[in-house]
């Protein structure tokens, strides 16, 4: 047998899967020959099928009369010896788009949430977990293995996490300094670019933080409910602390439970402002005589806050350390 010629019994057997694993190795063989020069990248019909031609020809020179009277038979081994031909160049081009489409998916599969508004963004995690974004901030994760492979988020800015509980699963939070493992817990990440002092506070749970360094010269810390740590980013120390309303936002991220009966936009903010522990301001002086009856159970400030947009028609802004409500008037 040359390397261009091929018994067509032995091509027929191969399509149907009865040749051993040696004669399989001769026809995907002798296919090679016959396409030294294959992008293995790209697939051309017609050039195969000139192949193909070319193939049956050789074979019909092996075959004494078949220029005279072609019988089904022969007819049939030569569809095969096509078929054959056909699916081996298939089944490269396939794999190869198979492999460039998964690395094409891998990359478009990563997930990146950014806040360009002025207001806190809620987004919600395939795990049922629920992060709050500042604005500004970024949360990019890899939405076809979250929640097969692991739970790793990659954070910039400041965030406010509610994780959902999975001890199989520990969720990571990764910063440009920070690395933050926890089960199911809720709390507060500061971690805006070029910020010199990032920082973790607990409100429930236990948080694990460690420094994004290389293995060995990482330092870790175990937070629990009302702590706090500090990076100090030039010395790569991490610095625990007891986290307070003055040092921390650890009463603006605490849900809260408030009814109002009747109540002055101005009266509701100051009671928002003594419940979060924030600054509230308002546009216009008019805007603080609008009536507003409702009532609130186990929210989050955003939460509220938009509620109360909804319900007066205006709108809040978050600048700085300040809320700043918006609006025309009652």
């Amino acid at each position: 047998m040359t390397n261009h010629r091929i018994n067509p019994d032995l091509l027929k057997r191969y399509l149907e899967g009865k040749t051993t694993p040696e004669e399989a190795e001769l026809v995907e063989k002798w296919y090679a020959n016959l396409n030294p020069d294959l992008d293995e990248h790209h697939f051309d019909q017609s050039q195969h099928f000139r192949k193909v031609k070319e193939a049956i020809r050789s074979i019909e020179s092996d075959e004494p009369d078949t220029h005279v009277v072609i019988s089904i038979s022969s007819v049939m081994r030569y569809v095969s010896a096509a078929m054959v031909l056909i699916a081996c160049a298939m089944g490269v081009y396939l794999y190869n788009s198979r492999m460039q489409n998964s690395a094409f998916e891998e990359k478009i599969s990563l997930t990146s949430v950014v806040n360009t508004g002025k207001q806190i963004h809620k987004q919600q995690l395939p795990d049922g977990s629920t992060i709050w974004l500042q604005p500004g901030a970024r949360l990019t994760y890899n939405a076809s293995q979250f929640t097969s492979v692991g739970r790793d988020v990659n954070l910039e800015g400041d965030a406010f996490f509610d994780v959902a509980r999975d001890e199989s699963r520990p969720f990571t939070v990764l910063t440009r300094d920070l690395r933050i493992k926890v089960l199911g817990t809720s709390f507060h990440v500061k971690a805006a670019a070029g910020e010199l002092r990032p920082e973790v506070t607990v409100i429930s749970g236990k948080v694990m933080v460690s420094t994004a360094r290389q293995a060995g010269n990482s330092q870790e810390v175990a937070l629990l409910p009302a702590q706090k740590v500090v990076l100090e980013v030039a010395t790569g120390e991490l610095i625990a602390d007891i986290a307070t309303p003055e040092n921390s936002p650890l009463q603006t991220w605490q849900p809260a439970s408030l009814q109002f009966s009747d109540n002055r936009l101005e009266e509701v903010a100051r009671r928002l402002e003594e419940k979060f522990n924030v600054s509230i301001k308002l546009e216009s002086h008019t805007m603080g005589n609008c009536l507003m009856t409702a009532a609130f159970e186990d929210l989050q400030l955003s939460e509220i806050l938009e509620t109360i947009s909804i319900m007066l028609e205006l709108t809040y802004e978050v600048e700085g350390e300040t809320i700043l409500l918006r609006g025309n008037g009652c």
